[in-house]
């Protein structure tokens, strides 16, 4: 049975348990000093009135001014501890929700489906607030009084008698309502969630993909896709508003017939001397208590089946365990020094039949400079990923440093491995922040260094407050050059041995790449540096020369003698190909 105390959700519910009660407790009392009124009036109808005894009205005034008072004090302090409460559980969970997303694996999904896959992502961790407003807002209140309904129903039964059939008849009418229309609800209302999951997905598509998207006129299709989920989930909102509507609006209808048919009764059975006129109007002024939770029942109906998609759909990343949660027995390793074994490496994606490596075995040494080259789908994204221990083989063994990939720690692995990818991604937030991503507690000295290296300092300082300059949201407004140079310098922040560098220059011209190559000239002496690239400067810096293709390793060889292979060919159309 699992640990509930473990549980992302139930977890932080559970250790807020004390302020819970305290809520319950402050509920208990509220609606026990909702009773004053009710006897405060059938006192007064009954003894104060027909005896004109005005110094007991006083002293009941009084008294009831002094409930009063507690009253608004004990709904205070419930509002504020389920505040609280919810503080609590939104930091805790929200921290659980971010640091699953960041271990999730990447897989071979295209960056189409992964755009696709972060607005359906994006939606669930919105509806997770329709979730949390369940134990965190008035919602909590209307399920903490429902109970209390047969407590008034009670109460009135012992100061009218028979009139109390009539409020509980209407309390089962509507509970019978609702069971009738919850299933209608709850499909309309997924379908609802569903279809704004689509609408969310094509937005984020949209924003992150907006240069290209006009570049290519490619807006027509998109609105088509954005339309049709608006649509659809208009339709199907409706639908659910509509249900919605109908069980508030039952509901509301009860109450009405709650008290025509008490008052009805009542005038029947104050004739026949069988409860008193005050009895009579305490117990239409508790009818409207017992039937209140009802009203805002009905309405929290349709929240409440979106907070059971949402639970469901969260409670369903969760469970799923990525491959960087799945490794145990981590090995800590504070320095990589960057020899890479393949040793018997079968791999192949879910879903496929064809593998990408069959036994591929590959010694790289500490210090060797490596270009590896190949065709579109020979596998050295893939190669790639097998390093960082992004995707486990399926059999054989990636060791780095003679241990196994997958049992060193993560942050050990990211810290001490520079990574240079193709499509550079920067975050909002200052120029500094994006550099230092990856390395909060580094030495000024390594950060200028960096950006020495990378060719950041040539442009930074023509920015407005340097480093401090604040990007926007993708780095819009830099080139795809002055990215990748951004990128540079994160990689290399950290002063790693083991470098891999995919594509690390397709945005920059001769002359920029020319000049980082240059200044990393005596950095890349001793380390060990992957170049995925057929670039022929790249290739000049190697000591050896990779190629791939869709049955493993073509050719490896030194960097010399690929160089003399291609000197009679034409380079721009033969490199990589021999």
């Amino acid at each position: 049975m699992e640990d509930r105390n473990k549980h992302w959700f139930w977890g932080p519910i559970l250790r807020s348990k004390r302020l819970y009660i305290q809520v319950a407790l402050g509920s208990i009392f509220i609606n026990l000093f909702a009773l004053v009124t009710a006897f405060y009036i059938m006192t007064v109808y009954d003894k104060v009135l027909p005896n004109f005894a005005t110094d007991s009205l006083k002293a009941l005034a009084f008294g009831v001014i002094i409930v009063f008072i507690f009253d608004y004090a004990m709904k205070m302090l419930r509002t504020y501890y389920i505040d609280v409460a919810g503080s609590s559980i939104d930091r805790s969970v929200g921290d659980k929700i971010f640091t699953k997303m960041t271990s999730q694996d990447i897989g071979e999904d295209s960056h189409h489906e992964r755009r696709k896959a972060a607005g359906a992502l994006s939606q669930i961790v919105r509806e997770f607030d329709t979730l949390k407003n369940l134990f965190t807002s008035a919602s909590l209140n209307t399920f903490i009084d429902l109970p209390f309904m047969l407590f008034f129903i009670a109460v009135i039964y012992s100061i009218a008698g028979p009139v109390a059939f009539v409020p509980l008849a209407i309390v089962v009418s509507v509970f019978l309502f609702a069971f009738i229309v919850q299933p209608i609800l709850k499909k309309f209302s997924a379908s609802s969630y569903d279809s704004n999951m689509g609408k969310y997905s094509v937005l984020i598509e949209l924003l992150t993909n907006i240069d290209t998207v006009k570049a290519i006129a490619g807006g027509k299709t998109l609105k088509e896709r954005w339309n049709h989920s608006v649509n659809a989930n208009s339709r199907f909102g409706l639908k659910a508003r509509m249900v919605t509507a109908a069980a508030s609006n039952f509901t509301s209808t009860g109450m009405q017939f709650s008290s025509l048919g008490i008052v009805f009764i009542g005038v029947y059975l104050v004739q026949d001397a069988k409860i008193t006129t005050g009895a009579l109007i305490a117990s239409v002024i508790l009818s409207g208590r017992t039937l209140a939770p009802l009203a805002q029942f009905s309405q929290t109906l349709g929240n409440l089946n979106n907070a059971l998609k949402a639970y469901k759909q969260i409670d369903d990343l969760m469970n799923v365990i990525s491959l960087e949660e799945s490794k145990s027995d981590q090995v800590s390793k504070d320095t990589i020094e960057g020899g890479i074994v393949f040793q018997n490496v079968n791999f192949t994606y879910p879903g496929k039949n064809e593998p990408v490596f069959d036994n591929l075995n590959l010694k790289i040494n500490v210090g060797e400079r490596i270009a590896i080259m190949g065709p579109v789908g020979s596998g050295k994204s893939t190669l790639i990923s097998l390093i960082l221990g992004l995707n486990k083989p399926s059999s054989g063994y990636v060791l780095l440093d003679k241990v196994d990939v997958n049992s060193i720690r993560q942050e050990d692995l990211r810290n001490n491995i520079g990574v240079v990818l193709q499509n550079v991604e920067l975050f909002s937030g200052t120029l500094e922040d994006n550099i230092k991503i990856n390395a909060e507690d580094v030495s000024n000295d390594n950060f200028f260094a960096a950006a020495r290296l990378s060719g950041v300092d040539e442009f930074a300082g023509q920015l407005q407050n340097a480093y401090k300059f604040r990007l926007q949201e993708g780095g819009l407004g830099l080139s795809g050059g002055q990215k990748q140079a951004i990128a540079w310098a994160r990689a290399l922040i950290n002063q790693p041995n083991l470098m891999i560098l995919d594509e690390p220059t397709s945005a920059m011209d001769h002359e920029t790449e020319a000049k980082i190559l240059n200044n990393l000239e005596e950095y890349f002496t001793g380390r060990t540096i992957l170049f995925c690239t057929h670039r022929r400067s790249f290739i000049e810096k190697a000591t050896r020369v990779i190629v791939l293709d869709d049955k493993g390793i073509k050719l490896d060889i030194s960097a010399e003698e690929y160089l003399n292979k291609i000197a009679s060919l034409d380079e721009r159309q033969k490199i990589g190909q021999i």
